[in-house]
């Protein structure tokens, strides 16, 4: 009976690793956009090209310590590419993983060689991460040339020692886009930032044109202005930038 017992364990990590597989790729399906599509891929593919080698290592070799390393790297990497919405497959397959090395009981590794499959797995996703930048970079290229801005006008009315200010401008979009943030920073006369607006963000965007105006009143006198488009929540860089100059005006009494 014992030993019945000890064959159903031996079938427990294969069904947690397909598990993981499976998981890994309903995590990705049903991550927001906003933590980027490369991201997304990227996590996916992990799970279960990195899922997939940890299971064949079980199954087809006895290096436990090996195939429970690979386990848990993967559950990590998936988690360090959309970071929380990837928590059951990091707990799924570090469990997994510890579940392995404890129930083969070897701790040492008899074909070194192996050990080059978790290394595997960070360097399958660098060379993926690297494919998807130089990717995205040419897409961030095409993109601008598919987007203009029209109709600039940017007004500064001094009102008594308040300046009460507008940018406004039509976005024209050439190309379906899944996501737009517009953003505007004011500066002073020297250059320093004084004020930062988002005044218009989108999801699922059809071509077409959009009217986007951004507003400031402060006692800071803005002198110029830069729009800035982005098309990743989660990212810093703006695949368009447009500086303009305010007119000044003062207000009547």
């Amino acid at each position: 009976m014992e030993s019945n017992n000890e064959d159903k364990l031996k079938y427990l990590p294969l069904v947690l690793g397909i598990l993981g597989v499976f998981l890994g790729l309903v995590e990705g399906l049903n991550c927001p956009v906003l933590f980027g599509w490369e991201n997304i891929i990227t996590e996916m593919v992990i799970s279960v090209v990195g899922g997939l080698a940890a299971v064949i290592l079980y199954w087809k070799t006895d290096e436990t310590l090996v195939s429970g390393i690979q386990f848990m790297v993967t559950g990590i990497l998936m988690f360090a590419l959309i970071q929380n919405m990837a928590t059951y497959g990091l707990i799924l397959f570090v469990l997994t993983g510890l579940i392995t090395i404890f129930l083969g009981g070897n701790f040492s590794v008899s074909d070194k060689r192996l050990i080059g499959i978790p290394a595997g797995t960070f360097i399958l996703l660098i060379i993926i991460l690297l494919i998807a930048g130089f990717a995205s970079s040419m897409y961030e290229d095409n993109l601008s040339n598919e987007i203009s801005i029209s109709n600039l006008n940017a007004q500064c009315e001094d009102s008594f020692g308040y300046y009460n200010s507008n940018v406004t401008y039509d976005l024209n979009v050439n190309t379906s886009m899944d996501y737009i943030q517009a953003n505007v920073i004011y500066y002073d006369q020297d250059g320093k930032i004084i004020s930062t607006d988002t005044p218009w963000s989108q999801y699922n965007i059809n071509p077409g044109v959009y009217k986007i105006k951004s507003t400031y009143f402060d006692t800071f006198k803005p002198v110029k202005a830069e729009i800035s488009l982005k098309n990743d929540y989660d990212s810093n860089e703006s695949f368009y930038t447009q500086n303009v100059t305010f007119t000044q005006t003062q207000a009547s009494i």
